[in-house]
């Protein structure tokens, strides 16, 4: 499973934890120092392959069969867009997408509370939504394809 635009590295962790090899990709350099760190504090470093780069450059180079996304909200101002839309992921979720579709066969990406779930009709690719849930309140959602 490859791991791309993710904050703090958590579910490469979690991933680690069960899989024999994580890839993340992560093109912020404090993000990624940090994501090594928490990989180390949890024992899983040895199972994740650690690029500092940028996602669309790198997520191509890497035979997996899923990928997991966490891309930018655009920080705490994203929970006052009524409708959050794939545009406003930073970088664009459309192009994030259009990768992961040429390049695995299961896309898992975490979205906002507020995402317009009609945004992913454009794909023709069946999924799910599944609610995350932290401390008995759903705080965002993730999506599978397959």
């Amino acid at each position: 499973i490859r791991n791309g635009n993710v904050s703090g590295g958590y579910p490469a962790g979690a991933g680690a934890r069960y899989l024999d090899k994580v890839y993340t990709i992560e093109i912020d350099k404090k993000r990624f120092e940090m994501i090594k760190n928490n990989a180390k504090v949890y024992g899983v470093s040895d199972k994740i392959v650690f690029i500092n780069g940028d996602y669309f450059k790198e997520a191509p180079k890497i035979k997996a069969e899923a990928v997991f996304l966490d891309p930018p909200w655009g920080g705490p101002s994203y929970n006052k867009i009524d409708s959050f839309k794939l545009s406003n992921f930073s970088p664009d979720g459309k192009k994030i997408l259009d990768l992961a579709f040429k390049h695995f066969k299961e896309i898992i990406i975490k979205v906002p509370l507020n995402f317009d779930f009609s945004e992913l009709k454009q794909f023709t690719r069946m999924y799910i939504v599944k609610e995350d849930i932290s401390d008995g309140r759903v705080i965002s959602k993730t999506v599978y394809f397959n």
